[in-house]
């Protein structure tokens, strides 16, 4: 019995005692414990505060085209997909119908030329018999006076001058209005032509039928909408960004890096266009890039698009110095004599790989641990690996800031 009871007081000496003495071999591993870490020193950079957002690309010209008269679709060249060039006829209304109002027009203009050429004739003979009559006038009335002929011989003459005053009167009046019949109808027959003209409907750029909304020998009304035109080597990038950046936002002067998906080379272009105001409903407004000709550009893709708000210099870390805590706390460890130390820091934007400092008088002549910090607290024994090496402020899709 005591037998056993000494066995069972060993081994609970046993079970406090190892704790104990492993306890203290890993207090004392700790404290000999050195962790490698690789530094870097603050440094200046050039850095970009932009916003990243998607867009659709889109044909910089879309239109509907309309019939400019009313009729029948007698003409139909195109139907959807079908590619046209500028110039070409797509479509026209009416054309025999038109054709034909031309042709009359045409004809009755031959007819009153006619007749105002007969009638510029009756008027010249209606001159020449009043010339005739003139002088019989006053033939007679020479021979009346001097009683050679009878007074009613005489009025007879003086009858036919009057007459023929009025023939050459009646002849001068049908010229003027024949002429004016001339130019009547020849407004009317311009008026055919351009009936017959805004009939063909071309196209007024390259580009490509998306849609119809009519068959040949229907029926369309005038303003109509018979296609959809859309321009494909004219495209743009369409983004649509919040109010809060409306005016940060300048035609011509804000830039973008475009990233089109398949294009290794990402494209840095200017702003064409913002919207005059803000969507009421959306509070966004529209932002437009023109887009280069490219065959890896197609309509319809979705563009990622990093917004260029301003660019300035300032000092910063490699961003994989950061280490994020609590409540959005930003710290960093620092090499100071073998004795990793944690201070806190205050970051801006982030540019190819760097992170901004905005305190960066606590890191001014500091080694700042970039590498290896994940296992580090504060206080503990750190040994330099090697420094990372200095490089030249990196800069933005080759953009020089």
């Amino acid at each position: 019995m005591k037998m056993f009871f000494r066995v069972g007081v060993g081994v609970l000496l046993l079970a406090v005692i190892l704790p104990i003495v492993n306890g203290c071999r890993k207090n004392d591993e700790k404290a000999n414990r050195v962790v490698e870490v690789k530094t870097t020193m603050l440094k200046p950079h050039n850095f970009v505060n932009a916003i990243t957002v998607q867009g659709c690309i889109q044909s910089t010209n879309t239109v509907n085209i309309s019939a400019r008269t009313s009729g029948i679709v007698d003409v139909l060249n195109v139907t959807t997909g079908s590619k046209v060039k500028k110039g070409q006829v797509m479509f026209q209304i009416d054309k025999s119908n038109l054709e034909k109002k031309v042709s009359i027009a045409e004809q009755k203009l031959k007819v009153v030329k006619t007749e105002l050429r007969s009638a510029i004739v009756d008027f010249r003979i209606a001159k020449l018999s009043l010339a005739k009559a003139k002088k019989d006038d006053e033939r007679g009335r020479f021979l009346c006076s001097q009683k050679a002929i009878s007074t009613t011989a005489y009025e007879t003459e003086h009858l036919a001058f009057m007459k023929s005053e009025g023939e050459l009167a009646k002849a001068k009046s049908v010229v003027a209005n024949k002429m004016a019949e001339v130019e009547q109808s020849e407004n009317n027959l311009a008026m055919a032509k351009k009936d017959l003209k805004d009939s063909e409907i071309i196209a007024p750029f390259n580009g490509v039928v998306l849609d119809k909304s009519k068959s040949l020998g229907e029926y369309a009304s005038s303003a109509e909408y018979i296609l959809l035109l859309e321009d494909l080597d004219s495209l743009q990038l369409v983004v649509r960004l919040s109010s809060i950046y409306y005016n940060k936002i300048i035609v011509g002067k804000t830039h973008a890096i475009i990233s089109v998906p398949g294009m290794q080379q990402s494209m840095y272009l200017p702003a064409t266009y913002k919207d005059p105001g803000i969507n009421m409903d959306s509070r966004t407004f529209e932002v437009d890039f023109e887009m280069p000709r490219h065959e890896q550009i197609a309509r319809g893709m979705l563009t990622d698009a990093d917004i260029i708000l301003c660019r300035h210099a300032g000092m910063g870390v490699p961003e994989s110095a950061i280490m994020d805590r609590a409540n959005g706390v930003k710290k960093v460890f620092l090499y100071e004599k073998g004795i990793a130390k944690c201070v806190t820091v205050e970051t801006g934007v982030t540019t190819d790989g760097y992170t901004e400092i905005l305190n960066p008088e606590v890191l001014i002549n500091c080694q700042i641990v970039v590498h290896g910090q994940e296992f580090l607290n504060e206080g503990d024994a750190i040994a330099m690996k090697c420094k990372m090496p200095e490089k030249d402020a990196v800069k933005i899709a080759g953009v020089d800031n």
